[in-house]
């Protein structure tokens, strides 16, 4: 389980080291392995969500290096391995189709 941070961490160094790669060129995320996890702690419960379709989008400076990220995703595409756990994470979050 890798947290988002050492995702983007990772995403850094990979676009700063790559020296033969120019600025403009698209980063391409593999989905068929890549996926993020979402750890959670709350009083009565600690669990892991699991979120395997996202839209990342990195956007670099003209030197190659990072300028801006963003992740979007849908709740509803969030998983905790619970489904009952799912749909009450849904009711909490008012229903109908939210994102983050």
């Amino acid at each position: 389980m890798i947290p988002i941070r050492s995702v983007l961490l990772l995403l850094t160094l990979v676009c700063t080291c790559a020296g033969s790669v120019a600025p403009a060129a698209p980063l391409k995320i593999d989905r068929t392995r890549s996926f993020v996890d979402v750890d959670v702690k709350a009083t009565v419960d600690s669990f892991t969500g699991r979120l395997d379709r996202y839209q990342a989008v990195l956007e670099l400076d003209g030197t190659g290096k990072i300028k801006s990220s963003r992740l979007d995703f849908r709740f509803a595409d969030l998983k905790t391995g619970k489904t009952d756990r799912d749909a009450q994470m849904m009711e909490w979050l008012g229903g109908g189709d939210p994102s983050g």
